[in-house]
């Protein structure tokens, strides 16, 4: 097995070739949105917020796309921000120590962390809140 310093350097140059090839995915992803894009062939005069989706006249309104995602927006906030107060209300000040612990007594690999994920499984219960 080799030494220490030789398995970080290993895993250094490993996880600079992961982070070196998500670049260059995402360099030639833009790349070539970009290269079929209304913007690189100069057609983006035609785009507007008034008008409708009519690709056979060229006309490219935004205002479908803005309306269906402030929609889809409200939505997920009407049902997420309820169900989230909920749960962290319940978790914090109504569930018995049992279920709001989240752990089973019988872990005794979990009672070193309880301390310090107890706060956390609080928070996360109020995320999608957020």
């Amino acid at each position: 097995m080799a030494p220490p310093e030789r398995r970080d350097e290993i895993a250094h140059l490993i996880t600079l070739a992961a982070a070196s090839s998500v670049l260059l995915i995402t360099v030639l992803l833009v790349a070539e949105l970009y290269g079929s894009s209304a913007l690189s062939r100069g057609k983006l005069v035609g785009v507007s917020c008034f008008r409708g989706l009519d690709p056979v006249a060229e006309s490219f309104g935004a205002l479908p796309f803005i309306y269906g995602t402030v929609v889809t927006s409200l939505v997920a906030l009407l049902i997420a921000v309820p169900m989230g107060l909920g749960a962290a209300i319940f978790l914090a000040e109504l569930a018995p120590p049992k279920i709001s612990d989240a752990s089973p007594s019988s872990w005794s690999c979990w009672r070193p962390c309880q301390r310090d994920l107890r706060p956390a499984g609080r928070l996360c219960a109020g995320a999608a809140t957020a």
